[in-house]
């Protein structure tokens, strides 16, 4: 899938949450640049390295359908 596209899923989740992967997720060191494929939300950058930290994250990858 497309980030873009992934965006939009986690923005009707979360609005900040996407609002972070457009503007400040682009300057981690491993982001999949727009345009890019991505297998999901881990896809595209490290939860760990993020300010929201991993079980963030995870609770939208798991409303997203990625985790059970």
């Amino acid at each position: 899938m497309k980030v873009e596209e992934l965006i939009e899923k986690v923005r009707k989740i979360d609005p900040k949450a996407a609002e972070y992967l457009e503007k400040e997720a682009p300057k981690l060191p491993r982001y999949v640049t727009p345009g890019g494929e991505t297998s999901g939300l881990s896809g595209i950058i490290y939860w760990e390295t993020t300010p929201q930290g991993h079980n963030y994250w995870e609770s939208i990858a798991r409303q997203l359908g990625e985790m059970r």
